[in-house]
């Protein structure tokens, strides 16, 4: 139990604050809303169909990722280290290692090896940018977010679907995993819901830039004498790009989003 010194009471009841000592190699493997458990009680768990809350077992999923790469190109090893500091106080990050260490690859021809960082949004792109700077003293080059899309491999009577499609979708983030010429496929990109907050004034220009990027379904409510809000769905790379930026250009930096 946690008091101003720690005692040891092998158990908690309701109320109280404690601690648990696990052999856990990566701390982030403690995830926020775990459920701990006795290894002799699993059995019973699972006979008993426990059903977790969706909070714990959905997780948090990233919609979108960038690569993060060092300014010195012998500057990964402190990088990585740093990141892997900043996880353990943010589970929403989801790090993937590009490149081994500072002389490996995997990083591109250009930047080097690098991490593929999963975000929240890209409010958390720029709160981890900016923690990086300032709890580290590190600047990095975070590349555009890059957004996901499913390719649907379409049999046809003289060619089948690629092997590495298994007769399933297929997701990617780069051009260079494009499906080649010849292939029959569909694509499906992510579409979200945008809400913005706006004075009337700036309302036209405003459904104007969402129709040129590509936004659907509009719809506008009066939420009082000065102010609308306008709801549309829009494709997630029309979002990630520069839309925030236009839409503060728009509004003169009166509307948000």
């Amino acid at each position: 139990m946690v008091l101003p010194h720690r005692v040891r009471t092998r158990k908690l009841t309701r109320g109280q604050m404690g601690y648990v000592i696990a052999g856990l190699r990566d701390p982030r493997e403690a995830r926020p809303g775990a459920i701990l458990s006795l290894h002799k009680t699993i059995p019973t768990l699972i006979g008993n169909n426990m059903r977790l809350p969706p909070s714990v077992s959905m997780g948090q999923h990233s919609v979108l990722f960038a690569s993060v790469h060092p300014m010195e190109g012998d500057g990964f090893d402190e990088l990585f280290a740093a990141i892997n500091r900043l996880a353990l106080s943010d589970a929403g990050l989801e790090i993937h290692q590009t490149g081994g260490s500072s002389s490996g690859s995997g990083g591109g021809p250009f930047l080097g090896p690098g991490l593929r960082v999963g975000f929240q949004g890209l409010l958390h792109v720029e709160v981890f940018r900016q923690r990086l700077e300032d709890e580290f003293h590190m600047e990095a080059v975070v590349t555009p977010p890059k957004v996901p899309y499913t390719i649907e491999y379409l049999p046809t009577k003289n060619y089948k679907p690629p092997p590495t499609a298994n007769g399933e979708e297929v997701v990617i983030e780069d051009l260079i995993d494009w499906p080649e010429q010849g292939h029959r496929f569909k694509v499906k990109e992510p579409i979200v819901d945008v809400r913005i907050m706006t004075p009337m004034e700036y309302a036209g220009s405003i459904m104007e830039l969402i129709k040129r990027k590509r936004g659907t379904s509009m719809k506008t409510k009066p939420i009082d004498e000065f102010t609308w809000q306008i709801t549309s769905s829009m494709p997630w790379a029309d979002v990630v790009t520069d839309f925030h930026d236009e839409l503060k250009s728009t509004s003169t930096g009166y509307a948000s989003f």
